[in-house]
């Protein structure tokens, strides 16, 4: 009878471990490949480039898969009138404000959200969270401060939002619909005063 309460006892911490195992093997295969995937940078901005991004909302939405109730957020951003900038005092000072925009992007957004350089003015955040209200939320404090900032060049910013698995559970279909919701937050301010892209 000793034996046998031995012996469970034995299989109970085996289990144990076992589970334990299993979960850092996991966290370590995720922080491995984020690592990895930090070989893909733009090298003005310092963030992410598009290269990378379908790896990285693939990685964060296996991620959100393994926690419960999580979902990822697609946050498109294109600077409004930023060409203007680039027309009027030329390539290296739309650079800085390229440069300047990303270190607004990282200030606004939590250690876990990743950053992505699209390509031109155009800037893609992954969040993961449990309240999709959070990627609007971010977006919109990004665009107040690129107001706040770059008042003298009238440089403002539209952004659009979709949610796995709310909107589409494909990689493609999400980055699109968030880029579709952004030209739409654009045409919509076309309404009330000229933006130039």
């Amino acid at each position: 009878m000793r034996e046998e309460i031995k012996l469970k006892l034995l299989m109970n911490i085996i289990d144990e471990i076992t589970r334990k195992y299993d979960e850092l093997l996991k966290t370590y295969e995720y922080l491995a490949h984020k690592l990895e995937l930090k070989a893909y940078h733009d090298p003005l901005t310092g963030l992410f480039n598009r290269n990378s991004l379908k790896g990285l909302l693939k990685m964060e939405i296996d991620h959100s898969k393994i926690l419960e109730n999580y979902k990822v957020g697609v946050l498109f951003i294109d600077l409004d009138n930023f060409k203007r900038v680039n027309d009027t005092l030329g390539h290296s000072e739309g650079d800085k404000v390229l440069k300047k925009v990303s270190e607004i992007i990282r200030e606004s957004i939590r250690d876990e959200d990743i950053p992505v350089r699209y390509g031109g003015d155009e800037f893609v955040i992954i969040l993961e969270t449990k309240d999709k209200n959070i990627s609007y939320t971010v977006g919109e404090r990004i665009r107040r401060r690129i107001e706040e900032t770059f008042s003298q060049y009238g440089l403002s910013a539209s952004y659009g939002v979709a949610i796995f698995p709310d909107d589409s559970e494909d990689i493609e279909e999400l980055i699109d619909i968030a880029d579709r919701r952004m030209y739409e937050m654009k045409r919509k301010k076309k309404t009330r005063f000229p933006v130039v892209s």
